[in-house]
């Protein structure tokens, strides 16, 4: 692996302990001020402990240094009989990390990588969308007032993305609790698919939700070349991008035609990931007869499944051209 993408990984891990704790400080913070006399035991206990370590290095009369673990022991009994008595949420006291496996550290109890490892790793490799990109095209930067209130055809656009705008949001913050995890958008070019496809990336991603976005050309070429190289490296990498968590290919149907490669690969993927119940949003210029035209009926059958897609179709004027 090279070193520049493992450092990342490494600094990613340290950013979610860090994020772990200090929400875990906030919680006990908030404990502890309604409950000024647990916090002054609390306190009372870590300073006799201090004071006992002292007393053990100096070599003290061990009869001080058993009325200090009497003493000690008392004040534990004192402190659980509080909790006890008024029913105190200890939870605080434990962090909350994104993966409890490994409590975001990357390694197992037993030595072994944790399976989170990959989805950062994957995550860094694959994920193409800027961050800049992102930190301009999010649900807070969404603007109503570029689409028209109506299109020429009469479709009202505007409300139309105000309802899908929602939907949307609904669909990030409630993940992986959705009815259907899986969201398919289509309509011409200039119609927002893009835009959408990074906020739904951006509010993911800020929940900790591994998240890699790729174009459908940059997706196929760059395992195609792994694949004619017959590097050792194509079936991990095509492993990672069907076990990432959120899987979001932008532009379907730019992607090469190469003989049996693309139809073959692009339904293992979308087979795979159905098969490990992982969301998978595609956006694409195409409509029905066009994908139709241009896919098997085995691709088509997991793109358009009712069971676990969403299927959207914008219409309406090109933003571009009142931006």
């Amino acid at each position: 692996m090279p070193e520049d993408v493992y450092m990342l990984i490494q600094n990613k891990y340290r950013d979610l302990q860090k994020q772990a704790k200090e929400a875990s400080d906030r919680k006990i913070a908030i404990l502890y001020h309604d409950h000024p006399q647990l916090k002054s035991i609390t306190d009372e206990i870590s300073s006799l402990s201090g004071e006992l370590i002292k007393l053990t290095l100096k070599r003290q009369p061990q009869s001080q240094i058993d009325e200090l673990k009497t003493r000690i022991d008392e004040l534990k009994a004192l402190r659980q009989q509080y909790i006890t008595d008024n029913n105190v949420d200890m939870s605080a006291f434990v962090p909350q990390y994104l993966c409890p496996e490994c409590n975001d550290t990357g390694k197992l109890p037993n030595g072994t990588r944790c399976s989170c490892f990959s989805d950062h790793y994957a995550q860094i490799k694959f994920g193409t969308a800027d961050m800049s990109i992102l930190r301009r095209e999010n649900f807070e930067s969404f603007d109503l007032n570029v689409f028209p209130e109506k299109a020429p055809n009469g479709t009202p656009q505007r409300e139309q993305m105000a309802h899908l705008k929602s939907a949307m949001e609904d669909y990030c913050n409630t993940y992986p609790e959705v009815a259907k995890k899986n969201i398919l958008i289509s309509g011409k070019t200039g119609t927002g698919k893009s835009f959408l496809l990074n906020c739904i990336a951006k509010a993911l991603s800020d929940r900790g939700i591994p998240v890699i976005r790729l174009s459908a050309y940059k997706m196929i070429n760059e395992l195609f070349s792994k694949y004619i190289d017959d590097s050792t490296d194509f079936d991990a990498e095509l492993e990672r991008i069907c076990e990432t968590e959120v899987l979001m290919i932008d532009d379907l149907g730019t992607e090469l035609m190469k003989e049996n490669f693309t139809h073959n690969t692009l339904y293992y993927i979308l087979d795979r990931r159905a098969e490990l119940a992982k969301a998978t949003v595609i956006s694409t210029n195409l409509n029905v007869k066009q994908l139709e035209d241009k896919y098997s009926d085995r691709i088509m059958s997991r793109l358009f499944n009712t069971r676990t897609t969403n299927a959207i179709q914008l219409s309406g004027a090109d933003i571009r051209l009142r931006r």
